[in-house]
């Protein structure tokens, strides 16, 4: 009985082996086809990372594209916003315009050193395309192509222009540029007109995609409304295209554009609103939307302009003080010569330059002839006509315009400017209030603060303003302006007032220069 019963210990023992074996050999078999497939992977991602590097070498090394052979690399207008090299099979036998979407980069860079402000703004709400604008080699003129965005100088103002920064970013190869090209416009219908200002080869410095270039001598703009191209200097092989970024909020006018050698064909569509059909090759300035094709959305260009604020009221020139000089009276002595013989007759030529009246005194010798022979003294009575010379032109007595005395001018210290909010954040329908105000109040003249717009909400859109854009007047004898945000819509968004430096005020240069104001969903 007992060995029935290790007969079938042994026996269970033998059958659990069994299958504890067969349950390993059905575990380890996958796990070792998985390895071995795993390999073969990693052999073939090799292999096509050896070939792309490959072609990505060829492609830098290659000559621009002719038109016959071998493709080539060729420019692209604009950019998704990140550096990248595309292979000579990855691109299409003629120049593209966009290409897709990135995240969009806010820019970080540094408040200028005194007494250099910041005039003018743009650097926030960045999109996901760059705009190229650049200064190819010989090679490929006919792809040389500007990029432009519009400004206002106020009134009462001068700007001495000495950096233009623009956000922007390298692609179809690693750059650098070589240098900028600046260019400022007058306004012709809300695109740029006559060029007023051109500084070529100029030096810059890339903060982190913040292209910041100086102007070697600085463009001195009065009030109105003026356009600024920047335009990098770079060969298109090997260091391939910059492009402009574009920004999601439009100030004044949108951005324009053109090729004028019309290497770049017009874009097959242009969806932003009020672009004509077909779409234009913009040889010449048009909206660079239109021009390029790019999605609405984002119609102006990410920049910023550094300087100094000149420009009083222009010292008067006073008139020339006149001295007068008297003109002489000239006096007319008349010599008669009277022969007579009973009546004397006389003659009188008197020389004059003016018509006298002259008193003649003829002294008169008579040989009369007679019947009876006598000695006579005869008094003559001599009436003459003289004969004078032409009357002269007078002389013009000038009239004396007294010197002005220039009205002083009282000096008035510029006071310290900040701004702050009557409450943080608003919903649809509510008001909220931007406090400008002076640190040393109250004014002892009306001062105008000016201000720019930035933030993720939309002014038009997601809320409105009170008053005169982009500036807000403190009254005489007031401490502070307002000026009133009204809510749109419901949005988890900020709008934020920051002052820029003005005549009659300064700035701190901390964070009370700038304001927030949230607009809150429900």
């Amino acid at each position: 009985m007992k060995n029935q019963t290790d007969l079938k210990i042994k026996a269970h023992l033998i059958r659990g082996a069994f299958y504890l074996l067969l349950l390993m050999a059905m575990c380890a078999i996958p796990f070792a086809l998985a390895q071995r497939d795993t390999g073969k992977r990693t052999l073939v991602n090799s292999s096509a990372k050896e070939a792309v590097a490959a072609n990505v070498y060829a492609a830098l090394a290659a000559p621009p594209y002719s038109g016959s052979g071998a493709q080539a690399q060729l420019p692209n207008i604009s950019n998704n916003g990140q550096s990248q090299l595309l292979t000579r099979t990855e691109q299409s036998q003629v120049p593209t315009k966009t290409s897709g979407p990135s995240a969009p980069k806010l820019p970080i860079v540094p408040y200028p050193n005194a007494p250099q402000v910041v005039l003018y703004d743009q650097l926030n709400n960045p999109g996901s395309v760059s705009t190229n604008s650049q200064d190819f080699e010989a090679a490929n003129a006919g792809f040389n192509d500007f990029t432009a965005d519009d400004f206002v100088v106020p009134g009462g103002q001068t700007w001495n222009i000495t950096e233009v920064d623009a956000q922007g970013v390298y692609f179809n190869g690693p750059g650098p540029a070589a240098s900028f090209n600046v260019f400022f416009y007058q306004n012709s219908g809300g695109l740029p007109g006559t060029q007023v200002y051109s500084a070529t080869g100029q030096s810059y410095v890339n903060s982190t995609g913040v292209f910041q270039v100086t102007l070697a001598a600085p463009a001195v703009l009065g009030p109105g409304t003026y356009w600024v191209s920047v335009q990098a200097r770079q060969d298109f092989t090997p260091a391939g295209e910059w492009g402009w970024t574009n920004r999601t909020v439009q100030a004044n006018s949108p951005a324009a554009w053109k090729n004028p050698g019309g290497g770049f064909p017009p874009p097959a569509t242009c969806p932003a609103p009020g672009c004509p059909v077909p779409c234009p090759t913009c040889t010449s300035y048009g909206v660079r939307q239109c021009c390029t094709g790019t999605a609405a959305g984002q119609p102006d260009q990410m920049f910023r302009l550094i300087g100094t604020i000149g420009g009083g009221t222009p010292t008067p020139t006073s008139t020339p003080t006149a001295t007068a000089t008297g003109t002489p009276t000239l006096t007319a002595t008349a010599t008669a010569t009277a022969i007579a013989t009973a009546t004397a007759t006389v003659i009188a030529r008197p020389t004059a330059t003016r018509t006298p009246t002259a008193t003649a005194t003829a002294t008169a010798t008579r040989s009369p002839t007679a019947t009876a022979t006598a000695v006579a003294t005869a008094t003559a009575t001599a009436t003459f006509t003289p004969i004078l010379s032409p009357t002269p032109t007078p002389t013009p007595t000038p009239v004396v315009t007294p010197t002005p005395t220039a009205t002083p001018t009282a000096t008035v210290a510029a006071k310290e400017t900040y701004v702050t909010v009557s409450k943080n954040s608003v919903r649809k329908g509510q008001n909220a209030a931007f406090i400008v105000a002076l640190d040393r109040g109250p004014a002892a003249q009306p001062i105008t603060v000016f201000y720019s717009m930035s933030g993720s909400a939309r002014l038009g859109t997601d809320y409105t303003l009170s008053g005169t854009p982009g500036q807000v007047t403190i009254a005489a004898g007031r401490f502070s302006g307002r000026v009133i945000l009204h809510a749109l819509r419901n949005v988890n968004r900020n709008a934020t007032m920051t002052l820029i430096p003005g005549p009659g005020y300064f700035l701190s240069g901390f964070d009370d220069d700038r304001a927030t104001i949230r607009i809150r969903k429900k």
